[in-house]
């Protein structure tokens, strides 16, 4: 009976073992990164990335994709996650619609934090077009605040921002 145990007990210990080195590689990662990457869908790729960001509350974890459209595309959902926008200018502007990203990202944090006036400077970032005029729009529906309306250029939204009842929660 003894021995039975003991020899379950070191079973439980190698396994124990055996586990927490699956848990890490040698680079003291999660072994879920590794995972990400054998995902086909590009979607569900940068989920599995952004999941992980989000666990581990580490923007880092996104370089781990080896295609830098998933990598830039974690970035700005996580800062969209983190409500900040300063993480959006770690998307550079070099690569391809890289800046159109960066806006995006911009635009989608301002939409998320919702109800913060200092939202408008994050506004004033932003250089593609329209992209900037919603950003405007959505601090308006946020803060009630009518005048920043005359801020966008684009007639129709411009029309629509002051035709829309402002709601602040």
């Amino acid at each position: 009976m003894k021995l039975k145990f003991l020899l379950l007990l070191a079973l439980i210990i190698i396994s124990a073992g055996d586990i927490l080195t699956k848990q890490r590689d040698t680079n003291q990662q999660p072994v879920a990164l590794r995972n990400c990457a054998v995902i086909e869908n590009i979607i569900d790729q940068i989920t599995c990335y952004v999941d992980i960001a989000k666990k581990t509350d580490d923007l880092t974890q996104c370089d781990e994709a080896d295609k830098d459209a998933i990598k830039y595309q974690c970035y700005a959902i996580f800062a969209e996650h983190k409500k900040d926008a300063s993480l959006c200018n770690q998307i550079p502007v070099t690569i391809q619609d890289g800046q159109q990203l960066r806006d995006v990202c911009k635009l989608d944090v301002v939409k998320e934090k919702m109800n913060i006036a200092s939202d408008v400077t994050i506004c004033e970032t932003i250089v593609t077009h329209f992209l900037d005029d919603e950003c405007y729009e959505a601090v308006v529906k946020g803060t009630g605040d009518q005048s920043l309306c005359e801020r966008i250029l684009e007639n129709s939204i411009k029309d629509r921002c002051y035709d829309r009842p402002t709601f602040v929660e």
